[in-house]
C-alpha cells in the first residue's frame, strides 16, 4: 500500500506537499482528490500533446470537467515555456459540488484565480437539471443519471452561451464531462464552430463515438492526431485547420 501512496493520501490533509514557483504561486496537494487529479492531468499524454497543436498563444481555454483546476495549472506552465508568457483567461465548469472549492483552491494557490471564472454545473443539455453520481471513493469519476432517490439534490445544467463572450473563439476547449460529452456536441454545434482546438475524452458506453467525431468534422474540426486508448474510453484531439 505505501508503494501506491496510501500513507501519504491519509496524511495530506494534514501535512499538505507544497511545489513552489508554479504559475504565480505553489501547487498545494492537501487531499486523496487534489493528488488523484494531479496525476491523471499532469502524467497524462492526451494534454501535453496538446500544447503542440497551438500556433500562437490562447487567449481563452474552456475547461469542462474542471474536477480540480490542474489542467489550469498545466496550461500556465507550459504557455509559459513554450510562448515565453501567458495571458490567457479561464472558464472551468465543474459539476461535483464537493471539487468547486478544491478548484478555487487551486487557482487561488497558483495565483490564477483573477484570470479564472469558475461555474458550478451540469454540462451536455441547455437546460434543466439532473442527479451527479459519484463512487463512493472517487469523486473524480462520476456519472449524470436522469432521476435520483429523495436524497439525492438535482444539479442544473449550465448554459454555456451565458459564459461564453460573444464573438470570442475558444482557443482550447478541454472536455472530460464523464459521457455528457454526446449532449454538448449535440447541442451546441456553434461553441464547437468557435473552437480552434478541442481534447476529449469520449465514453464509447455514452453513446456511438464515430456520430461524435463525425458532429467534429461537421464543425470545421479535425483529427491532428491518432487517438490514445484509456480503458474503455477514447482521449481524441481535433483541431480547426488555419484556413478559418
Amino acid at each position: 500500500m505505501l508503494s501506491q501512496g496510501f500513507l501519504y493520501r491519509r496524511l495530506a490533509g494534514l501535512i499538505p506537499c507544497a511545489l513552489p514557483g508554479v504559475a504565480g504561486g505553489s501547487l498545494m496537494l492537501r487531499n486523496k482528490w487534489q493528488i488523484s487529479s494531479a496525476r491523471d492531468v499532469f502524467m497524462s499524454s492526451h494534454y501535453w500533446r496538446l500544447f503542440d497543436q497551438l500556433d500562437e498563444p490562447p487567449a481563452f481555454i474552456v475547461d469542462l470537467g474542471g474536477h480540480c483546476g490542474h489542467f489550469v495549472v498545466l496550461s500556465e506552465l507550459v504557455l509559459e515555456e513554450r510562448f515565453g508568457r501567458s495571458d490567457a483567461r479561464y472558464l472551468v465548469v465543474e459539476g461535483m459540488p464537493e471539487l468547486i472549492e478544491e478548484i478555487r483552491a487551486t487557482v487561488r494557490d497558483t495565483g490564477l484565480a483573477g484570470r479564472c471564472t469558475i461555474v458550478h454545473g451540469l454540462v451536455g443539455k441547455r437546460s434543466g437539471s439532473a442527479v451527479l453520481r459519484s463512487g463512493r471513493s472517487n469523486l473524480l469519476e462520476a456519472s449524470v443519471v436522469a432521476g435520483g432517490d429523495r436524497q439525492s439534490e438535482a444539479i442544473p445544467y449550465v448554459d454555456l452561451l451565458a459564459h461564453l463572450p460573444e464573438g470570442v473563439m475558444v482557443d482550447v476547449l478541454k472536455v472530460d464531462i464523464e459521457g455528457s460529452e454526446y449532449e454538448l456536441v449535440k447541442n451546441y454545434p456553434g461553441l464547437l464552430e468557435r473552437t480552434r482546438v478541442c481534447a476529449m475524452e469520449v465514453h464509447e458506453a455514452g453513446g456511438v463515438p464515430e456520430e461524435l467525431m463525425r458532429a467534429l468534422e461537421a464543425a470545421g474540426l479535425k483529427p491532428c492526431l491518432p487517438h490514445i486508448r484509456k480503458g474503455p474510453n477514447l482521449l481524441i484531439l481535433y483541431k480547426r485547420g488555419k484556413q478559418a
